[in-house]
């Protein structure tokens, strides 16, 4: 199965998304913030990066941003709930915009979380 780097300030959230995607069989990475996941990318290759786009530290504007330019980049999933200023709809958009392969607006379901990350890979 995937390696999965999995990227979210809700440890409750990161939790219940890494418990889900290891009983499919994949191989997760949890990240609390953006700045913790782009040092664990330096020392550990994934096939997939699920992150929120609201966090602090770095955000996943910035994760989504560090791979512009970049020949090859892992398949991304944005997920995002919204913040006090924006709602998750101009987020996700944002993040379709940086050309993300996928964006599911929180809350989702275990099954939508597995239904996306299985027409992600799908595509690999």
């Amino acid at each position: 199965m995937a390696r999965i780097l999995l990227i979210d300030d809700d440890a409750q959230l990161l939790k219940v998304m890494e418990i889900t995607l290891q009983k499919s069989g994949h191989e997760i990475f949890p990240a609390p913030d953006g700045k913790v996941a782009l040092n664990l990318l330096k020392t550990q290759p994934v096939d997939l990066i699920i992150t929120d786009i609201v966090m602090p530290e770095a955000d996943g504007i910035e994760v989504i941003s560090s791979f512009i330019g970049t020949e090859s980049r892992p398949p991304i999933i944005a997920i995002s709930g919204g913040s006090q200023r924006l709602d998750p709809d101009s987020l996700l958009k944002l993040a379709r915009a940086m050309k993300v392969d996928l964006a599911i607006a929180k809350p989702f379901t275990p099954l939508e979380l597995l239904k996306a990350v299985d027409t992600v890979l799908a595509k690999l």
